[in-house]
């Protein structure tokens, strides 16, 4: 299911690469979206990529007549920054473009037929030679022709990876369009909408280019198996969630890794967070990777040390160094991991709603004066009831002892995964009415996560 999503997802960009489209026209755009502060994808320790002063920027554009890019199966080969100083001269104030002295850029994609028939839609027949494209555009100080059709708008914008397995930190796109606020996330956001005027209201536009920055080393099927902070004798353990392994995905695709930790002055820190992650190799550049081949999976530790800013990579399943990895990284890149140290995620028992959604609708809420509500929904019926709670700690475990007349219904912590707690029907004692709702290890997945 996975690969036929991918191949009509691909299908989709590359019909959106290449052709226009006509919804209704609508010109009331605003907020237009000039933000090249990350262009050149150098990271100071405040995350500034590149000048954050528009006209520091626009006083370095290569101003000419005429630019060029070219791209080969969808990744720049040439002409980045064509690309940029083309869209940077066309928004200068006074910059002499008319009729009379227009600007043009031409984009070359070329597609190789292998390339093609691996990522292809489904409905597409087998490739037989290699595609070229090629856009010219055209701009007069008014509008930007390309092809022969007229946008009012070129909008630049800048975003990262924002599923769990985008084989890329950054992207880098420039969209064409009727509107000044149109971006590819608004695009692929509208597709998947289930409304028609989510698609619809876009107006017309083009993808002209976008241009993708990977890691050297890139993975896929990224899981956070645990997070831990690390200070002296102080050792808390939090959980996950999907939007904190993005995160988490991101920051690492940004760093850049060596094999020798002198190259980098990496040092031990009393204080540091550690990450264990399952994650599945998609490829490695530099053979950094021990029996690195495409498809292998790897249980891999991250220490961030947090006063040295450096960083550890290291294999769970292999007790000596061989291998190890090592990167530094900056003050803003550390914040963004320690925000994933989120308090509601400590892995403990905490106040909150707990759901259940597995043949029913059951919902456990606990409050901080002890007490508990449930609630139990199968269909139209529903059964509530009150109840007190307290908290049980051994040396391996936690549990939750859920407490009504004489029934005691006893529940464990997970320990991995998303934060729930299960329950124990072999140290418990329930009402056989609830029978229904609580069996041996159904799990209560906990709602209130920031």
């Amino acid at each position: 299911m996975k690969k036929i999503l991918f191949c009509l997802l691909f299908g989709l960009l590359f019909l959106l690469s290449s052709c226009e489209f006509y919804p209704f026209k609508d010109d009331k755009g605003d907020n237009p979206i000039i933000d090249d502060d990350s262009h050149n994808g150098n990271n100071d320790d405040n995350d500034n990529n590149g000048s954050s002063n528009g006209e520091e920027i626009i006083s370095d554009i290569q101003e000419k007549n005429e630019y060029e890019a070219k791209f080969k199966n969808n990744e720049i080969e040439s002409g980045e920054d064509d690309l940029y100083h083309f869209y940077l001269f066309s928004k200068k104030e006074d910059s002499g473009i008319d009729k009379d002295n227009v600007i043009k850029i031409t984009i070359n994609f070329v597609y190789e037929k292998d390339y093609l028939n691996e990522h292809k839609a489904l409905e597409q027949d087998e490739y037989t030679e290699d595609k070229i494209t090629i856009k010219e555009v055209i701009y007069d100080g008014e509008c930007y022709n390309c092809n022969g059709e007229n946008y009012k708008y070129l909008n630049y914008s800048v975003s990262e990876g924002t599923t769990i397995d985008s084989l890329f930190y950054k992207e880098i796109s420039y969209v064409l369009a009727d509107r000044e606020d149109i971006t590819p996330e608004d695009i692929f956001r509208a597709m998947v909408s289930a409304t028609l005027f989510d698609y619809e209201a876009l107006g017309r536009f083009r993808i002209l280019a976008s241009i993708y920055y990977r890691p050297d080393i890139m993975f896929t099927n990224n899981e956070v198996i645990s997070m831990m902070y690390h200070e002296d004798n102080l050792l808390e353990s939090y959980f996950s969630n999907m939007d904190i392994a993005i995160e988490i995905k991101n920051v690492l695709n940004q760093l850049t890794w060596v094999r020798d930790s002198k190259e980098i002055d990496y040092q031990y820190d009393n204080k540091y967070i550690s990450i264990s992650m399952n994650r599945k190799l998609y490829s490695d550049e530099k053979g950094f990777m021990l029996q690195g081949y495409k498809g292998k999976e790897y249980l891999l530790n991250y220490r961030f040390n947090i006063d040295s800013l450096t960083v550890e990579m290291s294999y769970a399943n292999i007790s000596s160094s061989l291998g190890n990895l090592y990167a530094k990284i900056s003050k803003a890149q550390m914040e963004r991991i320690k925000a994933c140290l989120r308090p509601k995620l400590k892995k403990e028992i905490s106040v909150g709603v707990y759901i259940n959604n597995v043949r029913s609708r059951t919902s456990i809420e606990l409050f901080e004066d002890g007490n508990v509500n449930i609630s139990l929904i199968d269909g139209n019926k529903e059964l509530l009831f009150s109840a007190t709670y307290e908290i049980e700690k051994t040396k391996t475990n936690e549990y939750l002892i859920i407490n009504k007349d004489n029934y005691k219904y006893v529940f464990e912590l997970s320990l991995s995964g998303q934060k729930s707690f299960k329950f124990i029907q072999s140290l418990s004692n329930i009402d056989n009415q609830y029978s229904d709702y609580f069996y041996e290890n159904v799990k209560f997945f906990y709602s209130n996560y920031e």
